[in-house]
């Protein structure tokens, strides 16, 4: 089945466009948001544009896909973000996930929509290849951003591994693992305003 946008919570997330390649390649380039990821700094326009094409091939959300997606506040609109979901193969009921901002849209409430939206679509029992039950972030233990931000949404700490990242500097770092199980969403959901 085709992937189909996730669409609220006021985000459209949807796949990533040649025309986002510039708007990505400053995102990725960012020395703020290069900090705490893996991929490659500073990623040129035309490296962003190879990216994208890479990208057309994976279906979001089906067990064994791992892909990157854009975060827009409107369909078509321009990309403000972008969303990294990876649903193993060896345990296709749990989902990996992991979000940049591009630079100027932090602090609207944009991270913490478009969490909210993967965890309804992932959630939802009708998901292609069935629904997940768990959906993890693993976060170096000093990007505090994104641990505010999936404690806001209401992910648990559920471990601390010692030294099992690396960042760019070389150095080893702990991570910190949060997890969303979906009767915990559907708890979190019931007790937030719609």
């Amino acid at each position: 089945m085709p992937f189909r946008p996730i669409v609220g919570h006021g985000v459209v997330i949807d796949r990533l466009v040649f025309e986002d390649a510039s708007a990505l390649s400053s995102s990725h380039s960012d020395p703020g948001n290069a900090t705490y990821q893996g991929w490659p700094s500073p990623l040129s326009p035309a490296a962003a544009r190879q990216f994208i094409e890479s990208e057309r091939g994976s279906e979001p959300l089906a067990p064994g896909a791992a892909v990157q997606l854009a975060i827009r506040e409107t369909s078509g609109g321009p990309l403000v973000g972008d969303l990294y979901l990876d649903r193993s193969e060896a345990t296709p009921p749990s989902v990996e996930v992991g979000i940049t901002l591009v630079p100027g849209f932090h602090g609207r409430g944009l991270a913490t929509a478009a969490i909210a939206a993967v965890l309804d679509a992932v959630f939802d029992p009708a998901l292609e290849g069935g629904s997940v039950r768990r959906v993890v972030a693993v976060l170096d233990v000093d990007n505090v951003r994104s641990r505010a931000l999936f404690e806001r949404v209401g992910f648990r700490l559920d471990a601390r591994h010692r030294d099992s990242g690396r960042r760019r500097d070389g150095t080893r770092a702990d991570e910190l693992e949060f997890v969303m199980s979906d009767r915990r969403w559907r708890e979190v959901r019931g007790t937030r305003q719609p």
